[in-house]
């Protein structure tokens, strides 16, 4: 698995949109804005970042627990599927996809979906926050200067994104079709019924730093690692950049890459040795992660490690606690529970 820029979602939303302006209304060029309009509920494109670190990098460091171990998984898929059918998608897209859709050259139609296939493998699923930049791209085009609400309803926009979504995915990169067809089910809630005024609406609403990317919300409760819950998330560059040992702890929905999904406590009467300690912590983990997600950690799209016991934290803190992390490549907005990548 690769980790992805912030902007990639944005980036092809703009891009698929950006073709369906060229490809309707008589015009031959059109200028595309470099980012979405700006909103108050959440952040547009932001300029470049420096990249996250390598898939391989070790897990957050985290005070009192000084031992760690990272599992990853398989690496991501490739973009298309030779048995995709673009004949299929073109005929469907025209028939299905609005007078948007219906208007285009075959050439630009399929850019469009390409776009959106090329997204699907840097992402872990349908809950990754790149495809609220997708959207937030999409529609920001449209919004950022009228040129497309000029010529068409809100309501037409909605249907060709959505069903470029759906049917790139069922037709053009197959392998994806389940992932395509939960975005598309996850984000239809969100933009039925937009007339395309005001704030572009968001799956939910998050707090940016100065990168633009997601931190923890004003109200995220301060927490040691000794502290945490099963259910409770965090985001990884701040619990690495804690001095203190605490970092901001937070409900799910808002946008993180670090999940605690389950917790245990040795039960050995002394130390049992850093090798017993970890095989025990492996073991446990490894279950209860497919149990969780519902795929192996060796076959998943996610990343994950556990924390437990050494014999310093056993003997002055009384330390017995073995703690799961999902580690997520990218923002990820809601639980991971049963979301089978």
């Amino acid at each position: 698995m690769t980790r992805t820029s912030f902007r990639a979602g944005a980036m092809a939303g703009i891009a698929a949109l950006a073709l369906a302006v060229s490809a309707c209304g008589g015009e031959e060029q059109v200028v595309v804005p470099t980012a979405p309009a700006a909103t108050t509920t959440a952040p547009t494109t932001p300029e470049p970042t420096t990249p996250a670190a390598p898939p391989d990098a070790p897990p957050p460091d985290v005070d009192g627990m000084a031992t760690t171990t990272a599992v990853r998984g398989v690496p991501a898929r490739a973009v298309l599927d030779p048995a995709g059918d673009p004949a299929a998608f073109l005929a469907e897209m025209k028939s299905s996809g609005g007078p948007i859709a219906a208007g285009m050259e075959d050439d630009v139609l399929t850019g469009a979906a390409a776009s959106v296939c090329e997204l699907h493998p840097q992402t872990v699923g349908p809950q990754d926050f790149e495809w609220q930049q997708f959207y937030i791209g999409a529609f920001g085009t449209a919004i950022g200067d009228g040129t497309i609400l000029e010529q068409f309803p809100a309501s037409d926009i909605v249907q060709y994104v959505q069903q470029l979504v759906r049917l790139s995915g069922a037709f053009v990169c197959p392998e994806f079709q389940d992932d395509a067809t939960a975005v598309a089910d996850r984000y239809q809630p969100v933009y039925e019924g937009w007339d395309g005024t005001g704030e572009i609406p968001t799956i939910a609403t998050w707090s940016a730093g100065p990168d633009g990317l997601p931190v923890s919300p004003p109200d995220a409760a301060q927490k040691t690692v000794f502290e945490l819950t099963p259910g409770e998330c965090l985001i990884a560059s701040e619990v690495n950049a804690s001095t203190d040992g605490y970092a901001g702890v937070f409900d799910c929905a808002h946008p993180h890459d670090l999940e605690l999904f389950a917790a245990t406590e040795m039960q050995d009467a002394t130390f049992p040795g850093d090798a017993a300690a970890e095989t025990f912590a492996g073991e446990y983990c490894h279950a209860e992660f497919e149990t969780f997600v519902g795929t192996p950690a060796l076959e998943s799209r996610l990343g994950m490690y556990y924390l437990y016991p050494v014999q310093q934290t056993w003997d002055e803190l009384d330390d017995r606690e073995v703690l799961c992390f999902i580690e997520t490549p990218t923002m990820v907005f809601g639980s991971l529970q049963g979301a089978a990548l």
